[in-house]
């Protein structure tokens, strides 16, 4: 929900595609699609910092890519939505290998007074892929992950959640098949 009350859904599909739609008064009304991917979309989240008036969207999928955009809502109501970075990937991924699970929370806000995020995301070969991305233009286009395995029989991860425990932890809860 942003500052004018109305409700935000995000959807990904299997098409490339990611759509943004509105939830006011029961009504649902598509907002904006984003410009279509490489590959299929797995996961999709928003993140948003309490005082703000923007949010960042994660959007992950086949062939291991990340993508992360910044939405703004004016006053009035418009929305704008701005692609900020994309992950870069450490290896050519395998044919069959996508992000299946997203996560993102806001994190505290840099010395340089920018909303910044943590983003985590399980992939088909078991790993997780935890990165922070700001919601400032003047980020690289490209951004590295920090990638790291938990499970030695490389099971697919399927679903990932964070939770803020404190100003010093953060819970991450990882379910896999």
């Amino acid at each position: 929900s942003f500052k004018t009350g109305r409700l935000l859904l995000l959807s990904g599909s299997n098409d490339t595609t990611v759509k943004l739609f509105s939830i006011e008064s029961g009504m649902i009304e598509a907002v904006k699609e984003l410009p279509p991917h490489e590959s299929c979309i797995r996961a999709v989240c928003i993140s948003r910092h309490s005082d703000s008036s923007s949010a960042l969207i994660s959007v992950c999928g086949g062939k291991l890519m990340s993508s992360f955009y910044r939405i703004d809502e004016s006053l009035n109501g418009d929305i704008s939505i701005t692609n900020l970075c994309s992950t870069k990937l450490p290896e050519k991924p395998k044919m069959d290998h996508r992000m299946n699970a997203v996560h993102a929370i806001p994190l505290l806000v840099n010395e340089n007074g920018k909303h910044e995020h943590l983003v985590l995301a399980g992939d088909s070969d078991g790993r997780l892929h935890l990165t922070i991305v700001t919601e400032g233009f003047d980020q690289p286009r490209k951004i590295t992950s920090h990638i790291f395995s938990h499970d030695i029989e490389q099971r697919p991860i399927l679903c990932v959640h964070m939770m803020e425990l404190s100003i010093d932890w953060i819970l991450a809860a990882i379910g896999n098949t």
